[in-house]
Order: C-alpha cells, then sequence, then structure tokens
C-alpha cells in the first residue's frame, strides 16, 4: 500500500506483521503530508530500501523471519541516512534503552497513539534533517579544503564537479560520500 501526497514528501516505510498497525499508521502519516509505503516482512524491506528511499524506517520488533532489530542493524549499516524507530507491545525501559544504543532513533510503545506517533515522527524527522545538514556542510568543508595536488587522480575541475552538484545530490547520495570519504580518511 502507498499514499502520494506530493513529489517531495519525506518517505516512511512502515514494517509491521500486523497490517491494521500498517494501515493505522500510513493513512495517518500520509494525512500529515508523508509519503508512505508499507511492508509486511522484514525480509523485503532491504529491496524496498533501494527502490523507495525512505527518510525514515518504522519497524515492530517481532515479526516472523528477520526481527525488527535485525533490520535497524541491516538499515545501520546499509543505509546510514535513514532513521529508524522500533515499536513493540512487550517493551521495559531496559529495551528501550537497549534500542537506541543499538543505533534506533527512538522507540514507541504500542498501542499506538496519533498524536505520539506524529511527535515522533516529527522530532526524529527534525534531528534527522539537522544531521544531514551538518554532513553537508563538514562534506563542502572537507572538499573545499583537500589540496588536489595530494591525489592526481582527482584534478580541480572534477572537484569543481562535485562542488557545483552538491546541492543537486540527494541526501543519500551526500550520505554515502561522506561514508566513503570517513572510510578512506580512517585507513
Amino acid at each position: 500500500m502507498s499514499t502520494k501526497p506530493s513529489n517531495d514528501a519525506e518517505r516512511i516505510l512502515i514494517v509491521d506483521d500486523e497490517q491494521a498497525v500498517c494501515r493505522f499508521l500510513s493513512g495517518s502519516l500520509a494525512k500529515e503530508g508523508y509519503l508512505c509505503k508499507t511492508a509486511e516482512r522484514a525480509s523485503s524491506v532491504l529491496r524496498m530500501m533501494v527502490e523507495f528511499n525512505p527518510a525514515l524506517v518504522i519497524a515492530d520488533v517481532r515479526m516472523p523471519g528477520l526481527s525488527g532489530l535485525q533490520l535497524l542493524d541491516l538499515v545501520r549499516q546499509y543505509f546510514p541516512a535513514t532513521s529508524v524507530v522500533i515499536m513493540t507491545g512487550y517493551g521495559t525501559m531496559e529495551d528501550a534503552a537497549g534500542v537506541i544504543k543499538r543505533g534506533a532513533s527512538d522507540f514507541v510503545l504500542k498501542p499506538l497513539g496519533l498524536p505520539k506517533i506524529k511527535t515522533v515522527v516529527r522530532k526524529v524527522l527534525d534531528d534527522r534533517r539537522a544531521w544531514l545538514d551538518r554532513q553537508d556542510d563538514a562534506l563542502r568543508r572537507m572538499a573545499e579544503a583537500t589540496p588536489v595536488e595530494a591525489d592526481p587522480a582527482v584534478s580541480p575541475a572534477d572537484l569543481q564537479v562535485v562542488v557545483d552538484a552538491w546541492p543537486r545530490l540527494s541526501n543519500a547520495v551526500k550520505a554515502g560520500i561522506l561514508a566513503v570519504v570517513k572510510a578512506a580518511n580512517v585507513e
């Protein structure tokens, strides 16, 4: 199921084996202007991540096959610019702390109240935009400060192409470039 409010709407992928939860969340969040898709199995999500490119994944902890926590680990590893909110009907404060330590942006308990989920989604996406803006600034500073002479394979014209294209790149692409640059600086 998907709903399309506008082309520039932030994308949310909802993963829960309960169809009612998927319908409730996608319908409610679409009314708020988000573009939503749903999946009932975490195992189908990685392909959807590539095709849909969500800003946020909201996933249940307990699902058949791949769990929400395993999905969280995969999203953190392969899609670092995507935020993840974990939801469960069986949670404790200890569970919440563990999920946040593992990389989730937030942890919510079922049953889901609409005001609570809207607040969580808004906060998580605001935090994500701020993080991406900081990454943009950091990468731009690195690109501007990188001495082109240090790598003969990179010409001033090549670097200028990247700097000129930067505003048009998607945030996911920018995050990927930043991850590559950070990895190169570590080695």
